[in-house]
């Protein structure tokens, strides 16, 4: 009910909500919407989006320019020095949590390593 994403995670705000709830009729229903915190994921994935098709880059090519060591990975630290020169981002923005909760949204294997 909470991992309405199916990544494993939940944000702290769906969490007290959860919580929070006195009775069993105010539940949530299966399939039920509240809202996930997952902003910030969202937004840079879209970028990457953007990113790609500015440059004219097909998903293959986009997927090496972020696999900085060529090893047909993307390890979190490739993702994020890849999202500050490539987006221009703000590298103190680009924490751990975010890029844990970023590679769970977008690996299917949810490993550390897209």
């Amino acid at each position: 009910m909470m991992d309405s994403n199916k990544i494993g995670m939940v944000d702290q705000e769906k969490f007290n909500f959860i919580i929070s709830i006195e009775t069993a009729i105010t539940i949530p229903k299966e399939g039920s919407s509240i809202a996930d915190g997952f902003e910030w994921q969202e937004e840079v994935i879209q970028m990457i989006k953007d990113w790609a098709l500015k440059n004219k880059l097909g998903p293959i090519e986009a997927f090496k320019s972020f696999d900085r060591d060529l090893s047909g990975a993307i390890t979190k630290e490739s993702m994020r020095k890849s999202l500050v020169e490539y987006l221009q981002m703000n590298y103190s923005a680009i924490t751990n949590t975010r890029l844990d909760r970023l590679f769970k949204m977008v690996s299917f294997y949810k490993q550390a390593t897209i």
